[in-house]
């Protein structure tokens, strides 16, 4: 109706709906009838009253103001939009706005989104966990929980890959919970090069993947090369399933950090450096010292570092004085959940 009169405003649209309302009333009253006639006349009025009534409404509408909500909730509203096939290409105009501000991630959508793409419940993992590093232990004599960096290395070269797949599942399934909330509010709305430390198989790459802006490049860092092997040959989804652009590289992270073709990568290159589950059960005071040190040389200013505690490598109270003596600023921390003793913190290079 509005439509097929190209030029005519709201208000006029009002006025004539409220002429075509008023109409059948006066010609049913203008008219002496019997109750016959004026019931079929109100019956055939009827469907004319009723889109008058229609119209109206849309006409109403159209002078209301849009709704506004609040940036958690359009966040939410977002990640809701992309888990919906119909809705990938909505979600795509809205994070390709890079509009300057930080990305929101609420808690709700964290958990839904962590149930959805994480490795199952956490008490089979548990158990899973428990069988795995009994197996290893009493067939291959292998003990991996180290704090010297150079023997845990050495154990998990040993292994295959179903077999670590088994004892990190459980810190995949603490990553999907982790990383988004350390990196809510602060994560800024653009391309970033993201640095993922000790990436194992991909599973930290993945949530990285999931979370950072379209068109972020994710380089990943990992000792053995049978686990580099294997994220590359894995397939990485931004929240609207697109493709992301991801790298590895075999290295140690106590050396220079490289490309995947060997090179150093110069300085203030990265936006944010990753480090799940490897700091807070491998690394003692020296090693860490020596990784904060690399991660302030490769950050921009600005640049975010995630880096995980634990108490059987480099605890909380520690982590936060090692990286702060380098010239990092202490930004938030988060973990899993209550039960959980490690922690990952979050620094901002000044």
């Amino acid at each position: 109706g509005l439509s097929d009169q190209p030029g005519v405003g709201v208000a006029d649209a009002l006025n004539k709906v409220n002429r075509a309302e008023q109409e059948p009333d006066s010609e049913r009253l203008d008219q002496p009838q019997g109750l016959a006639s004026q019931g079929a006349s109100f019956h055939a009025c009827a469907p004319r009253m009723q889109t008058a009534r229609l119209l109206a409404s849309v006409a109403q509408r159209l002078q209301q103001p849009a709704p506004q909500f609040k940036p958690s909730e359009v966040s939410e509203m977002n990640l809701s939009i992309a888990s919906k096939p119909h809705g990938k290409q909505a979600a795509a105009r809205f994070m390709d706005g890079h509009d300057g501000q930080p990305l929101l991630f609420g808690e709700r959508a964290i958990r839904r989104t962590a149930r959805r793409r994480g490795p199952g419940p956490i008490a089979w993992l548990a158990v899973r966990y428990a069988f795995e590093t009994a197996r290893l232990q009493w067939k291959k004599h292998l003990r991996f929980r180290h704090r010297q960096n150079g023997r845990a290395c050495s154990a998990y070269t040993a292994m295959e890959i179903g077999e670590f797949t088994a004892i990190n599942a459980r810190q995949a399934w603490a990553n999907w919970r982790t990383i988004p909330r350390n990196l809510s509010g602060k994560l800024p709305n653009r391309p970033i090069f993201a640095l993922d430390l000790c990436c194992g198989t991909g599973d930290s790459t993945e949530v990285l993947a999931w979370y950072c802006p379209v068109g972020s490049h994710i380089h990943g860092l990992e000792y053995n090369p049978a686990f580099v092997a294997a994220a590359r040959r894995r397939r990485f989804l931004n929240r609207i399933g697109r493709d992301v652009h991801t790298s590895f590289i075999a290295q140690s992270v106590l050396e220079a950090f490289c490309d995947d073709r060997g090179d150093r990568l110069p300085n203030a290159c990265a936006d944010l450096v990753n480090a799940s589950g490897a700091i807070g059960c491998h690394f003692d005071h020296q090693a860490t010292a020596r990784l904060a040190a690399e991660c302030r040389r490769v950050l921009r200013p600005g640049g975010l570092a995630l880096i995980d505690s634990g108490p059987e490598g480099t605890r909380r109270g520690a982590l936060r004085g090692i990286f702060t003596e380098v010239g990092f600023a202490y930004s938030g921390e988060a973990r899993s959940c209550p039960f959980d003793r490690m922690w990952q913190l979050c620094f901002t290079k000044q």
